[in-house]
């Protein structure tokens, strides 16, 4: 192909400045300190990937995040506010009245929010 009628001269530059994704990233000491004040544990274990040399490849750090009981019953409380948001668009799509959608949404709710406390007590 030819760069004639494209004003152009055909020079073609590299991008320096894209980042290119890396398989192993290698995290400071700074960074451990600061991802275990969160509730991040770091494991250490052998990286089975052996394209190298037929020996083991450097240790390779995994990130388990850790959710705590707070943000696991935040979680069931969102979840259960979306499935109610749908419930309603279904009543209001099936011509209910907006009293009714009201007192149907209020049930569902309490009933929802006491299995919520079940579950939370059944866990500790």
């Amino acid at each position: 192909s030819s760069v004639r009628g494209t004003a152009t001269s055909g020079h073609v530059q590299a991008n320096r400045s894209h980042v290119r994704p890396s398989q192993q990233r290698w995290k400071t000491t700074q960074n451990l300190k600061h991802s275990s004040k969160f509730g991040v544990e770091i494991k250490y274990g052998k990286n089975t990937n052996t394209r190298d040399s037929g020996s083991y490849s450097r240790h390779r750090e995994q990130r388990v995040d850790t959710i705590s009981e707070e943000d696991r019953v935040r979680q069931l409380k969102r979840d259960m506010e979306t499935r109610l948001l749908v419930l309603r668009d279904q009543l209001e799509e099936s011509g209910e009245g907006e009293i009714l959608i009201n007192e149907r949404i209020e049930k569902e709710r309490i009933i929802r929010l006491d299995s919520i406390e079940k579950e939370i007590e059944r866990k500790k």
